[in-house]
């Protein structure tokens, strides 16, 4: 119910029974609008030509010339972070 209300506030506003859509300059932020109400904490994001809703992960690989590169971590954020 709490993501159902949330959802409801982000695009909808008005009074007294007179619900409308909020103008896009009334909207919150990408990074903090709810992108799926399957999984709250997944975020709009593109990079390039590339537009998903969901996370980011980030591989780090050994890089040695002479040895095979190997996936060492892996680490998953949100889409709309943007400290990497």
């Amino acid at each position: 119910m709490v993501t159902l209300r949330r959802l409801w506030a982000e695009q909808y506003t008005g009074a007294a029974g007179q619900l409308r859509w909020r103008a896009v300059k009334d909207m919150p932020s990408p990074a903090g609008l709810i992108s799926s109400p399957y999984d709250t904490d997944a975020r709009y994001s593109t990079k390039r030509e590339v537009h998903w809703v969901g996370y980011k992960a980030h591989l780090t690989e050994t890089c040695e010339v002479d040895r095979p590169h190997l996936i060492v971590n892996v680490e998953t954020t949100p889409a709309d972070d943007t400290g990497r």
